[in-house]
Order: structure tokens, then sequence, then C-alpha cells
């Protein structure tokens, strides 16, 4: 580290506090509390103040904190040369992260780093007892999410309503919160999709039906409800689709059974939710009042797996669309799907299909049109003389490693950072054995942090493995590319497009609104992989009409 001894330290001052911090003692912990301790040291010490970042309300076992990060950046920018915090729990409770900023960032930054009340300086010569802090502080919000999860457990075994959103058609129970009570008006329109269901067997008619007639779908209802913002849209813009209807049609709480535990998330320290096998959740029956008898309900779903409804759906399935998963609505971002129309194949929207006119056009397209297109493209290839051939395929090679979201020398750092990080736990846990044998610590201690060392050693390993997958993935770019150029002469030798070719061929294309015909999009745009949009090229088709042959 570089060291400042005599200087003034352009000195940063860092608070955080979480809810689940301190619980029953936020007073010595509140952000006041922090920032008027490291004020103090900071005036004692007679350096430059050259910032105040707080994180209030921020759990500390991950670091996407909008302060924590803006300090990140001013450090990067040579703002800061010293960072103190109150103690190293406010710094972070992950102790691969901490342990990372500590031994490493800071370091290589020329950034002293001070926790007052752990006695941390990385100006001194002996911090060794920061890694265990570091397992300690980690341990809290662990030991938390598991009782958490506890509670939880309980409450849905108990067929609690859990969660800040009663479904819709109930409300929370003014007396009970766990408990659910009907809301009629919304409590009226789960009746009419029920009942509708069954007459018809069409969710994205009923859908329609419930917009046509100005019906909130359930999130507009929870939003006007509660007067909450939505993002940018206004309540009645968020409109009914048929997903919304199926997933009211499958939900067994209007049987008057509370169904829990649906997800999960890997880990305390991960935000992935993970969808649960139905054989895990747990349902308890007869928990509030019913909207939708037995006998309706099993009407309904006897509607949706009629043979009739499973035939349709496997002809469909069946179908092979050229372009399936790469074609997008220009205006709403949604996928178009395939579908066969007096004899030929054509893609819509998605939203459209869902929601109706009332949600968006068709942007419907022929499959023949966009394969002509392809093919107009293409020919810009063909044009290209052999030695100019060279060249390009330099350039495609340049944008591809243009493409990949992690640098190969950040992927070594990391990769290195994580293997010596191995290494170090190695060398603290001989020295803890050291320490048990003469008494330092005692044998629990030891079997605890010999437990949560050998997590983090779990954690580097499976880290260097991404981190090397990653790496090999930044080799193959070359080679991708090259296959790139070779699907191209490939096509431009047979002249003809399979779905393998498409796929090796094309990120994904764009189909843009238009007035009148629906079978004319005014504008189509190819993303080819490595290289979007060719430019000069006619993948933006200003017209694509009847008139067109396509070969």
């Amino acid at each position: 580290m570089r060291r400042l001894s005599g200087h003034r330290y352009k000195t940063a001052i860092y608070c955080r506090l979480s809810k689940d911090d301190n619980l029953g003692k936020t007073e010595s912990m509140s952000i006041a509390n922090q920032k008027q301790l490291l004020l103090d040291y900071v005036m004692n010490n007679k350096w430059d103040l050259v910032g105040v970042y707080v994180d209030d309300g921020f759990t500390g076992t991950n670091f996407d904190r909008p302060d924590f990060k803006r300090m990140i950046r001013d450090i990067d920018d040579g703002v800061i040369n010293c960072v103190v915090t109150k103690d190293l729990s406010r710094l972070g409770r992950n102790y691969s992260m901490t342990g990372y900023y500590i031994d490493e960032y800071f370091i290589e930054h020329g950034v002293r780093f001070i926790a007052i009340n752990d006695s941390v300086d990385t100006d001194q010569e002996s911090n060794d007892f920061a890694a265990f802090h570091n397992v300690i502080n980690e341990f809290y919000p662990k030991e938390i999410s598991r009782k958490v999860r506890q509670v939880k457990k309980a409450n849905a075994e108990r067929g609690r309503h859990q969660g800040g959103r009663p479904p819709y058609g109930y409300m929370k129970d003014p007396e009970d919160k766990y408990k659910l009570v009907i809301d009629p008006e919304p409590a009226r329109i789960i009746k009419r999709i029920f009942n509708d269901y069954v007459k018809h067997g069409n969710a994205r008619k009923i859908a329609e039906d419930l917009n046509r007639d100005k019906v909130l779908s359930p999130a507009a209802y929870y939003y006007k409800l509660t007067k909450k913002a939505y993002g940018q849209k206004e309540p009645s813009k968020i409109l009914w689709n048929s997903n919304s209807i199926t997933r009211i049609l499958h939900n067994q709480i209007y049987r008057g059974n509370m169904v829990s535990g649906t997800r999960t998330t890997p880990s305390f320290k991960s935000k992935k939710i993970i969808l649960k096998h139905p054989s895990e959740w747990i349902i308890v029956e007869g928990t509030h009042e019913a909207l939708i008898d037995d006998a309706l309900w099993y009407a309904a779903e006897e509607m949706h797996t009629s043979p009739r409804k499973r035939a349709y759906h496997h002809k469909k399935r069946s179908k092979k669309y050229l372009f399936k998963g790469i074609i997008f609505c220009k205006e709403c971002g949604a996928r178009l799907v395939g579908s066969v129309r007096h004899g030929r194949k054509d893609y819509r929207c998605s939203t459209y299909n869902t929601g109706g006119n009332t949600a968006c056009t068709t942007h419907s397209i022929r499959e023949d049109y966009l394969i002509n297109a392809v093919r107009e493209d293409l020919k810009h290839f063909g044009n290209v003389p052999e030695e100019k051939r060279l060249e390009m395929a330099v350039k495609i090679i340049a944008k591809a490693r243009e493409s990949g979201t992690d640098s190969r020398s950040e992927l070594e750092k990391e990769l290195n950072r994580n293997k010596l990080r191995i290494e170090e736990i190695g060398r603290i846990s001989r020295s803890m054995y050291e320490d048990k044998v003469s008494g330092l610590i005692t044998s629990e201690m030891f079997a605890q942090m010999s437990s949560e060392y050998k997590i983090e050693t779990d954690e580097c390993k499976e880290n260097i493995k991404r981190v090397e997958t990653k790496l090999s993935q930044i080799e193959s770019i070359e080679k991708s590319a090259g296959k790139w150029l070779d699907a191209v002469y490939e096509y431009l030798k047979m002249n003809k497009l399979d779905q393998d070719l498409v796929l090796e061929l094309i990120e994904k294309i764009e189909v843009s609104h238009v007035s009148g015909s629906t079978l004319t999009p005014k504008k189509v745009t190819i993303y080819y992989k490595f290289l979007g949009p060719i430019s000069g090229s006619k993948q933006v088709i200003s017209r694509v009409s009847k008139e067109s042959k396509p070969a």
C-alpha cells in the first residue's frame, strides 16, 4: 500500500444500517450515531473530510448499495485515499467480498481503511483478526435468515396468509392480518372468469371482454386501491391478458385453500428466485371462504385438459417455425409467435394474442416474406470480393470480442483472487489450529470458524470453475465468429435456409407497426450475431408487399 504518513488524508466516512441490524438496539447503531462518531474521529486526526456516504436500509450481505458504489467511483477517480467505518460489519456482512475490499481493492488503490470499534487499520502491520470479524459478521444475517425461514414455514403450515398483497378477489381481515376475507367487487370478476371459461374455454377472449368492459386487471386494481405508483404506467394501462386469466383458473386460493412455499432462493446472499416443484408446496385446505365451488372448479379443469384442447396445443407445437424465438415486436418488445393461416405460416405479436387489440396490434408478417428479407440481406456478403473476405473476418472477430460483458483481464484477476484466497484460508486454518492448541481460542470457536472457512473455500472453488468457464467462452469467440462466416458462405453455396442456420446467423429480428394491412409491416430490422444490422445492406425493409415474390 502507498503510505501517506505525515499527510492529511482525503477521508470518506461510510455509514450503513439495515432493518435487521442490532435488533432492538437501533439507537447505538443509528446512522446519526455512526456519523457523529466518524466525524469526531476524522476531526481529532485533523484529516480532510471529502465525502459522507450513507446507505440507510440496505443489507450488508451484498454490495449493490447506491452510496457504496458512489464511494467506489470516487476512489477510482482518486478523490479518496482513506475510508473510515464504525466497524467491519458496516462495510459488509459477506466475508468473502468484505475481505476482498480490505485485503485487495483498498490496498491496490492506495486507500487506508479503518474500522474503529474492531481496531482494524490497513496502515498497521497486523490485522490478523479482521478475517474472524468478517466471518462472525456474516454469521449474524445467516442466522436471522434461517430463523425467518422457520417462522414462514410454521405460518404456512398453519394456513396463514403471508405477504403484502392479498390475492385478487380477497383482502386481509382487518382483525387478523394472516386471514383472508372476500373483496366483493373483484370476487364477482373471479366468478365471471370461471363461468365464462367453462362456457367457451377461451382465456384470450375472456381477457379481451374484460378489457373492453374496462374492468381493472389485478395489478391495476391493487395500485388504484393502495394509491401506489406502478412505474411509468397508469393503472388503466395495465391490461388483462390470457396469462393472467390462466393463473387465476389454476389458483387453489379460490377453492378456499392456502398455497405457500411455491418458490425459494439458493441462500440468504442470493436474490435469485427458484420455483419449487408442486409436490413441495404447502397446501392447507379450508383456510378461508371459497369463491368457486368444487363443481365449477373441476368443470374449468376439465375444459382446460379436454381432448380438443390437447389436440389443438399438440398441433400448434408440432409446427416448425423458422424464426421461432428470435422475432420481436418493435413497439411492445414481446415475441412474435407462429401460427398457420390460410395454409401459410405467419408470426403475430404475443401481446396481441393474449390481450387483443386493446393491448397491441398484430404486427403480422408472413414467414416467406422474412425468408426473402434475409436472402436479400445475405446477398451483401455474396458481393464481397474474395480478397476482402479476410478483412471482413477480422472485423467480425473484433466485434465479437467487444460483445463480451467480462474482459479477460478482469476474469483473470478474479481467478487469481479466488486461488490466493484458498491458499490464505489454508494458512489461517493452520494458525487457528495452533491457537486452539495453545488455548487462545476455544474448541467451539475453532469448530465454528473451520466450518465457515470450509463454506468459503467451496464458494471460491465454485467461483474458479465459473470464471474458468467464462475464460473458455472468451477463447471460443474467435472460433464462433469463424463459424458464423462459414455459415454465411454455406448459405451462399446452398441458397437454402433452415432453422439451425438461421439461429447461427441471426441474433434477433424486430418488426415495427404500420397502419393499414397487417400483412405489410413497414420495417423489418435484422440483427446479426457479432454485427448487428449490416451497414448499407437491405436488412431494413421499407416495404414488403403482396407484390413481392419470395423465393
